[in-house]
């Protein structure tokens, strides 16, 4: 009997101590990996966006046509297209 009071006791300390997150947007960065250099690149990500499943991506271009090899630069104020 006691080990069981003890038990509901640690179960309601254990769900009072956990706090709702304020959103889980706040968790995401969607440019996580997408500023690298030649001399750092990893493979470099791309922020995509396409319907599950779906054959075509689309992504922002911030830099003019030809202008680098990489077509995002995230450190960008504008974009093209």
């Amino acid at each position: 009997m006691n080990s069981l009071l003890d038990l509901i006791f640690a179960f309601k300390v254990m769900i009072g101590s956990i706090q709702a997150a304020d959103s889980l947007v706040d968790y995401v960065n969607v440019l996580a990996g997408t500023s690298n250099t030649y001399e750092l690149s990893t493979g470099g990500a791309t922020p995509l966006m396409g319907r599950p499943f779906g054959f075509n991506h689309w992504s922002v271009q911030t830099e003019p046509d030809h202008a680098t090899v990489r077509y995002f630069n995230p450190a960008s104020r504008s974009f093209y297209g």
